[in-house]
């Protein structure tokens, strides 16, 4: 994402000197595994390794170990069974499973259904490996493979799948996916309810690892928009916005749903904290509720949104300029009553198939939905 703050760069001398020192010192800490864990532990760092050359952050970046970083903390990176960075997903519910041998740890993940599932495949789920990753890449917590996922393609075109009646017909990019932690990592992480469809002019805050961008200027010297800087994905950013439309249709190929859109804005209509997304935002969700905290910018704080996800970030341009023809406009999955429907469904199946009512009834899933109606600003 990008935001329309100061810049601030590290010089590449020092950017590389810390990862050279911290590189080093995980490498030194791989001899310490036994050997069953090794090979988790070497992904850890083969993932660290990938950002060394990449663009360093600005201050859109969520601060680590900052409120705003604890509050995040369930806002996670989606990457392949290689380690290939894919998307952002969000934590909407949680599980705690009690065994007589070891407890068990599991996390529901909401993300975009084309974040998990390739289009070479129309975007059917097949069994690819999916990584599940916690922190981002300058401080990196670890990751687990995904154990279930269910993506929404795939309902659709299953005739015995009893949830697929949820989408009326519509073929939203949605996917949800089980992935058992850590105690550690289950503690931490925040679950995020889902809240009542999106209203036009609705604030709301977007957070994910995807690219952030650099500025255009028009023949006149001008600013007038952001172009996406490759290879700056896998940091967790924000960005403030406002829905332009909601509740219009977006059909392609592949997919179909009610959409969410917005676009950016320079200058005095420019909400606080406004950004873009790029590549990388897909799956991540959109705030609208608890309007309650703080991220500094500059001399500036801007509130942000918490929690209430009514949205689910889908299609962006590699560019975004406040003069182009036709409009340059982001685009998000509303998350309309039906569609709710089918990722609390999915979620309840995690980590076991079973019966809707009776895995959200003294099963310790903690999951949270919103159902209140209100602007929050």
């Amino acid at each position: 994402m990008r935001n329309e703050s100061l810049m601030v760069r590290f010089g590449w001398h020092a950017f590389a000197s810390r990862w050279a020192s911290v590189c080093c010192s995980v490498s030194r800490c791989l001899r310490r595994f036994g050997e069953p864990y090794r090979l988790a532990a070497l992904l850890s760092l083969l993932m660290a390794l990938n950002a060394l050359f990449a663009t360093a952050p600005h201050q859109q970046r969520i601060p680590p170990n900052s409120q705003a970083w604890n509050t995040y903390y369930g806002v996670v990176m989606v990457a392949d069974n290689n380690g290939m960075f894919k998307g952002t997903g969000a934590v909407i519910g949680k599980r705690h499973i009690r065994r007589q041998n070891a407890d068990e740890y599991w996390l529901c993940v909401l993300t975009a259904n084309h974040v998990v599932a390739r289009r070479e495949n129309n975007f059917e789920y097949r069994g690819e490996g999916v990584i599940i990753a916690f922190g981002d890449r300058f401080q990196f917590d670890g990751s687990e493979y995904a154990s279930m996922v269910f993506a929404a393609m795939n309902s659709v075109n299953d005739p015995n799948d009893r949830h697929r009646d949820f989408f009326g017909g519509d073929k939203p990019d949605l996917a949800v996916i089980g992935v058992e932690v850590t105690q550690d990592i289950f503690n931490r992480v925040r679950v995020y309810s889902l809240s009542d469809p999106p209203q036009q002019g609705q604030r709301f805050t977007i957070v994910g690892y995807g690219n952030t961008g650099k500025e255009v200027r028009n023949q006149q010297g001008r600013f007038v928009g952001y172009q996406e800087r490759a290879d700056s994905s896998k940091i967790k950013r924000f960005a403030n916005n406002l829905i332009l439309r909601s509740n219009r249709r977006f059909r392609d190929n592949f997919f179909s749903y009610v959409t969410i859109e917005w676009d950016l804005t320079i200058g005095a209509g420019a909400v606080p904290g406004e950004g873009v997304p790029f590549h990388g935002d897909s799956g991540a969700p959109y705030f609208t509720v608890d309007w309650n905290e703080e991220i500094n910018i500059g001399k500036n704080r801007i509130r942000i949104a918490t929690n209430g996800i009514n949205g689910v970030h889908s299609l962006v341009y590699s560019e975004y300029r406040i003069d182009a023809n036709p409009p340059q406009i982001a685009v998000g999955v509303a998350l309309i009553n039906g569609y709710r429907q089918w990722i609390e469904a999915k979620c309840a199946l995690v980590p076991e198939p079973g019966s809707l009512l009776v895995l959200l009834s003294g099963s310790g899933w903690v999951l949270l939905l919103y159902r209140r109606r209100r602007v929050s600003v």
